[in-house]
């Protein structure tokens, strides 16, 4: 079980070979692991769901959209302030 190899028990459960990866195996594929980018306050533009969603929301058409956006950048609450004040 040292340096990262796979131990394998031959007990009976099920009929089968039950593979027990060893805690070196498990920490080094949670290393690999890319993290999540996303920010809650802030609009992902690559998303077109989110940009849907938002805009709809906002009640804005596409072109008052990319206008609100050039203004505001991609933070949520100063898009939502820029688009309330032209309303």
């Amino acid at each position: 079980m040292r340096n990262g190899t796979v131990t394998i028990a031959t007990g009976r459960r099920n009929a089968r070979l039950v593979a027990v990866q060893s805690f070196l195996d498990r920490r080094a594929s949670i290393m690999i692991k890319r993290k999540a980018t996303y920010f809650r306050n802030s609009l992902d533009l690559k998303d077109k769901v989110q940009v849907k969603v938002l805009r709809k929301r906002l009640r804005l058409s596409e072109a008052q959209f990319a206008d609100t956006i050039r203004k505001s950048g991609n933070s949520i609450a100063a898009l939502t302030k820029e688009a309330s004040s032209k309303a």
